[in-house]
């Protein structure tokens, strides 16, 4: 049992797990990890397959340090993560789906957000990503090679998204650039390849109603 304690962040839950030796296991059952706004449900066989979900209305709590993350969540909004760790634990692969709703960025609210991951020490790939706000939509996909978990500036790299009626002031929000002063309705298609190192890509944009430090084009 965990019990939460008397500063920083309450943290609780219960594990139940079993070991055996002679096969080298350690299975989970039913176990949880909760926060005040967060809970992780584990199952499963260390080494084998552990699946996990978790449920955060507040992501800044499984920040290792005390910061603000960007994405904030509305009442009633949240993040799911359902996730399948398969394989020996020093070369696990990881398939997991997350979905959000209800969610802003540099204060621009989203509807939702979805996507399937797949990740093993020598890659990651998402595909699946639909994000919504509104009468925007736009579709994504990327992969890059790893070298034990990490990017190297060799590894290759791909990326796919089309956008369609976007705002584009809800594109900037996501890329961390609220504060430029452009307007206008987007639509979109790009491509990127290459390495981590050297990407190069092509995109086509269209705006309508547009403008640009207060000044229409």
């Amino acid at each position: 049992s965990i019990a939460p304690g008397r500063r920083g962040i309450p943290l609780s839950g219960r594990i139940h797990a079993t070991y055996n030796g002679r096969a080298g296991n350690v299975n989970l059952a039913s176990s949880y990890i909760a926060l005040p706004s967060t809970r992780i449900d584990l199952s499963g066989s260390l080494g084998r397959q552990i699946q996990v979900r978790l449920v955060s209305h507040n992501p800044d709590e499984l920040m290792p340090t005390p910061q603000t993350l960007p994405v904030k969540f509305q009442r009633s909004g949240s993040a799911i993560l359902t996730a399948t760790v398969t394989g020996n634990l020093n070369a696990p692969r990881i398939a997991a789906h997350l979905g959000m709703t209800g969610f802003s960025v540099e204060n621009r609210a989203f509807d939702s957000l979805g996507l399937d991951l797949d990740a093993s020490k020598s890659g990651a790939d998402v595909h699946n990503g639909v994000l919504a706000r509104g009468p925007l939509q736009a579709q994504f996909a990327a992969s890059a090679g790893l070298r034990n978990w990490k990017p190297e500036s060799f590894s290759p790299l791909t990326a796919n998204a089309t956008i369609r009626n976007a705002d584009a002031r809800d594109l900037l929000a996501l890329a961390g650039q609220a504060d430029v002063p452009l307007t206008g309705m987007l639509t979109a298609n790009a491509q990127i390849s290459g390495t981590i190192g050297s990407p190069k890509g092509s995109a086509s944009l269209d705006i309508a109603n547009g403008t640009a430090y207060q000044e229409p084009f």
